[in-house]
């Protein structure tokens, strides 16, 4: 998210990361407390998390929502309550409004709608269920009313309205390309690349459809989703990108997969598409799209889903998913206990970045030890509305807990 200096010259952040700031509200459901400055931790909280990646030469790039699911045991309902009796706390505008954000986060999109149709419009809540609600008709493809909610919460203030002013932007954005030809498509993207494009927007384009497609090819022998629909994805000019995204100086964000907008962004500062940070980058977003169409938008772990790009985005540039270097760090992090449990990693900026390096060995330990297409099976379950507990048991012959220390024996074991 940081504005670029030369590629080569970025250094990765720290374990500490950014300087404190104030958030705007409580976390949501699942998230940690972030020392993220306020800019990032709203990021976070509207489906665009911020994480970091080590890439060839240091990158940033933006995912799925962070907050892994802790579903309810199998006896219990999942998904967020439904309405109690009138007056009744769960029914306040606050409350509506945070289980309306559970069902949209759950991918449970009519009980979304529900609660947050209830809040009212003269309460202080009304601009982030507007928003919300948007995102939800995004979701079912209804773009006239996402276009509608977006419109009356941007015409309020806070935060919300310009979430609301963006989504409205890209929206706008998307049909002008539908109908102009300043688009390029493949049979699995549809693409936009300005006209001051690096090496030109027509090569550009070529290059990076090419590669994303080669990408997909390569993604869906462990995770096959063919896209209903061809995904979005926008060249931005770096100083609109880092504009978007609220980069930083001194840190280099070269793509962002922003599930709200079910679309994948690109900082024109990325260079070839065709290079090692090239193929890298952009395999690891279509990762981040795929996994939010194969789950319906329900949020998978974030080790997972941060640990499965990266093996994606790695393996595109026939490179290790997790260095020897790092592999000693793990190892020895696991035997002297100081090593952060799985179901513990809560967004990936934290602790030096580990939801990476972490991720990406319990897959190569699934690799092994399961086959990877039980991944698959796990976001299959995420999507028939199973709760996280109960889509990880059944992929993975057992529970979360059991899965941790086999897979910790096996790393101490390496």
């Amino acid at each position: 998210m940081p504005a670029p200096a030369a590629p080569e010259a970025v250094a990765e952040p720290g374990p500490s990361g950014p300087p404190a700031a104030p958030r705007t509200r409580p976390p949501l459901d699942g998230e940690a407390a972030t020392d993220l400055p306020e800019r990032w931790a709203r990021r976070l909280e509207q489906g665009a998390s911020p994480v970091s990646s080590p890439g060839t030469r240091g990158i940033l790039i933006a995912v799925a929502p962070d907050a892994a699911v802790s579903g309810p045991p199998e006896s219990a309902p999942s998904g967020p309550p439904d309405f109690v009796q009138a007056g009744g706390p769960e029914t306040t505008p606050a409350a509506l409004l945070e289980a309306g954000e559970a069902a949209l986060r759950a991918g449970e999109l009519d009980r979304a709608t529900k609660h947050l149709q209830a809040v009212p419009r003269d309460a202080p809540e009304a601009t982030e269920a507007l928003h919300l609600l948007g995102v939800a008709a995004h979701r079912r493809g209804d773009l006239a009313l996402a276009r509608s909610h977006f419109a009356d919460a941007a015409r309020r203030s806070g935060p919300a309205a310009d979430d609301a002013a963006r989504a409205l932007s890209t929206l706008a954005r998307g049909e002008a390309m539908a109908e102009s030809g300043d688009v390029e498509r493949s049979n699995n993207f549809v693409l936009r690349v300005p006209e001051t494009s690096r090496g030109g927007s027509i090569g550009r384009s070529v290059d990076i459809l090419r590669t994303l497609e080669r990408a997909l090819t390569r993604i869906l022998r462990d995770l096959p989703t063919v896209p209903d629909r061809p995904i979005p994805v926008f060249v931005l000019s770096v100083g609109e990108f880092n504009q978007r995204f609220g980069v930083m100086p001194g840190m280099v964000l070269y793509g962002v997969y922003v599930p709200a907008e079910r679309a994948i962004f690109v900082n024109d500062a990325l260079g070839d598409a065709a290079d090692r940070q090239g193929r890298d980058t952009l395999a690891h977003e279509l990762t981040h799209a795929l996994v939010d169409r194969a789950t319906a938008g329900r949020t998978s772990a974030t080790w997972l889903n941060e640990g499965f790009a990266r093996y994606q985005g790695r393996a595109s540039v026939d490179q290790e998913p997790v260095s020897r270097a790092e592999w000693a760090e793990l190892r020895d992090r696991a035997r002297n206990g100081t090593l952060p449990a799985l179901a513990s990693v809560r967004h990936s900026l934290g602790d030096g970045l580990i939801a990476y390096r972490l991720g990406a060995a319990a897959c190569l330990f699934i690799e092994q030890r399961f086959g990877m297409h039980r991944i698959a099976q796990y976001l299959d379950g995420l999507r028939r509305g199973d709760s996280h507990d109960a889509a990880f048991t059944r992929a993975f012959n057992g529970s979360e807990a059991r899965f941790e220390a086999d897979f910790r024996a096996w790393l101490t074991s390496r």
